[in-house]
């Protein structure tokens, strides 16, 4: 790069040839100084030293000049080259001139002639030091400017691929609601298909059992007949939670209505009379002090604690216990199922409420069960936003824990 220059415009050689002299006296050889005679000689070199590629940090002009006056030719050095600064050196000029150059061309000082060494070279080297900064500052504006606009388009070009990541997302998300669906659709159907001949299995193998003439070995033959009755019951309970599942993972919306708690308790419990008498097990009911009511969906319900009270006769060994009771917290009420059974092992506990979860124990192998009746059991809870908590210990019960709320706002009718 070119070394910055300083215009010097007098009609005097000799005012020309001083200027020369001091102002490399006080600027060394950094910068190169440029001599005009007049307005037009000025605006050959400015046009040169543009060309060049050479700074012009400063025009000093003369105002009375033959042709084009000072102020004028400082106003036309602003329309052409804003930044250069501007200083008049003169004996002559009037306050209308220098006003006009002030006013129009930004004239940064005035020097009447003959001007002092000093306040020369302090007002050149002030101008200098005010150009450098305004350069520097307008260098700092456009690389800021540059950098905006390359974050601008970085911001674009990410915000496109965002929007095109989130366009396939949208994509992977409708195909797998549509691979959801089609699994319950699947399952659905399935259950449905397979719901007729396992009925009919067990209505022949509840006739074979009901003969009293059997060919050959009668007894083999019914354990046979016994062992078909049993893989269809278990069949056809898979069957049944599988559509009990499906159900509700697809969002069909319980029946909502009001419920009597103690009154849905008892017929449950009236229900497994014989279960409990065969098993010789003692049966404890603590209703609520007065009716309670509350909006669920009784069906739901009757599953929950049909399940919970199952698994408790199952799990209670032969003159075992069952407690049944309902307590009111604030505006939700806890209904808990409690038994003096075998119990779990708390590994266990966190997985007990996993579809297709079952666990080993010395009384019953986890074939026996489906794996999916506690996994419904939360499921029911949840839709009527409630939780189920379980504590136990191993060999002495379990207890099962289900809180509902009881404001009917709670859920939608």
């Amino acid at each position: 790069m070119r070394k910055p220059a300083i215009v010097c415009v007098d009609d005097e050689r000799s005012v020309l040839a001083s200027l020369r002299d001091q102002l490399r006296h006080c600027l060394g050889a950094d910068y190169q100084i440029e001599l005009a005679e007049s307005g037009d000689e000025a605006f050959e070199i400015l046009d040169e030293l543009n060309k060049q590629g050479s700074p012009i940090p400063i025009i000093i002009s003369d105002q009375i000049m033959p042709g084009m006056k000072g102020d004028e030719l400082l106003i036309k050095v602003h329309t052409l080259f804003p930044e250069t600064i501007k200083i008049m050196l003169t004996g002559q000029a009037n306050v209308d001139d220098v006003g006009n150059a002030v006013n129009r061309a930004r004239l940064y000082r005035y020097i009447s002639k003959p001007w002092h060494d000093i306040d020369l070279c302090l007002t050149v080297k002030e101008a200098l030091r005010s150009y450098d900064l305004d350069r520097e500052l307008t260098l700092k504006n456009q690389a800021l400017q540059e950098l905006n606009a390359s974050l601008e388009a970085k911001v674009r070009e990410r915000s496109a691929q965002l929007e095109e990541r989130n366009r396939l997302l949208e994509d992977q998300n409708q195909q797998i609601e549509q691979l959801s669906l089609l699994k319950d659709q699947l399952i659905s159907t399935v259950s449905h298909d397979l719901r007729n001949p396992i009925g009919s299995i067990l209505g022949v193998s509840r006739l074979l059992l009901s003969l009293e003439d059997l060919r050959k070995d009668p007894e083999q033959m019914t354990g046979l007949i016994q062992q078909i009755h049993r893989s269809a019951e278990r069949m056809f309970k898979l069957v049944n939670d599988l559509l009990d599942l499906s159900r509700i993972e697809q969002g069909m919306p319980p029946q909502w209505e009001v419920v009597n708690l103690g009154e849905l308790l008892s017929q449950q419990l009236e229900s497994f009379q014989p279960s409990f008498q065969s098993k010789s097990l003692a049966v404890v009911f603590e209703p609520p002090a007065a009716d309670l009511t509350l909006i669920a969906d009784a069906t739901g319900l009757s599953q929950v604690f049909s399940n919970l009270i199952s698994n408790a006769i199952k799990y209670t060994p032969q003159q075992g216990s069952i407690t049944v009771s309902i307590q009111t917290q604030a505006n939700r009420v806890a209904i808990q199922i409690a038994d003096t059974g075998i119990g779990i092992p708390p590994e266990f506990l966190p997985l007990l409420f996993t579809k297709f979860y079952r666990v080993d124990n010395p009384t019953h192998r986890a074939e026996d069960g489906t794996g999916l009746g506690l996994a419904i059991v939360k499921s029911i809870v949840d839709q009527h936003q409630g939780q189920i908590e379980v504590e136990s210990e191993v060999g002495k019960g379990s207890l099962f824990r289900v809180v509902l709320p009881l404001d009917s706002t709670s859920n939608s009718l």
